[in-house]
């Protein structure tokens, strides 16, 4: 009887996140029209080695920066009535009161610590919660940014280091200064070293390896897929 219920519980939140997954992919862009699903496909094919790695449907502004998709309020409403009609027992029960959650966080605070992801829309998520693909994506989307990344975390250890809390004697010093030159000279590193990151390739197939080739390639279809179903299982061959 508990396996059913489990069982019942794993195919609503499936359920739910597919409903969440539709809505997300499906905003439109404020500049060209686009769908987010869209967008993130032309950003992945885009082999132009100029291009900013933001550059997906369109840019916006003066300078050119990322463009914003916002969500269909009519189908935002259509989901939230649906959840609420939904056996949020069960829904309770698979993912756990929402409140235990931390809000929203700094980029530094989630890099430095190995049990949350924040996605772009939605709750806070546990990494234990994400599949091998979408930690795969992740992690992969972190290493893409790691310049940008790196140059956030040397801005706030340098405005760390003169409060009241910097590093003070001589070796604390010169560990600061050690570290201050990795993120500058090699980000990639320094961002593959981080508890985030590891946690989100923790278990994966060796860097390099033909099953990382086989769920790299799972991961990118990942997010494009047409042909999910309602509970998120892909159909394609």
């Amino acid at each position: 009887m508990m396996q059913k219920q489990d069982q019942s519980s794993d195919a609503l939140v499936r359920v739910i996140m597919a409903w969440c997954r539709e809505v997300r992919n499906q905003a439109r862009c404020i500049g060209c029209g686009a769908t987010l699903a869209e967008c993130d496909r032309a950003r992945e094919q885009n082999t132009d080695p100029t291009a900013p790695d933001w550059l997906g449907c369109c840019a916006i502004g003066n300078p050119p920066g990322p463009c914003t998709h916002e969500e269909d309020p009519t189908a935002v409403r259509r989901l939230l009535n649906k959840i609420e009609t939904s056996d949020t027992k069960l829904l309770l029960e698979a993912i756990g009161p929402l409140h235990d959650r931390p809000r929203r966080v700094s980029t530094m605070w989630l890099l430095y610590q190995d049990e949350w992801w924040q996605p772009k829309v939605g709750p806070m998520l546990r990494i234990a919660e994400m599949d091998d693909g979408w930690r795969h994506n992740t992690a992969a989307f972190l290493l893409r940014r790691a310049p940008r990344l790196a140059e956030r975390a040397w801005a706030s250890m340098a405005a760390d280091a003169s409060g009241p809390l910097g590093p003070s004697g001589d070796m604390a010093c010169d560990a600061f200064e050690a570290e201050l030159d990795w993120l500058d000279a090699d980000p990639e590193g320094w961002l593959c070293e981080t508890p985030l990151y590891q946690a989100l390739v923790a278990g994966l197939p060796a860097e390099g390896s033909r099953q990382r080739a086989r769920l790299a390639e799972r991961a990118r279809h990942r997010s494009t897929c047409p042909r999910r179903h309602g509970d998120g299982t892909c159909t394609c061959s």
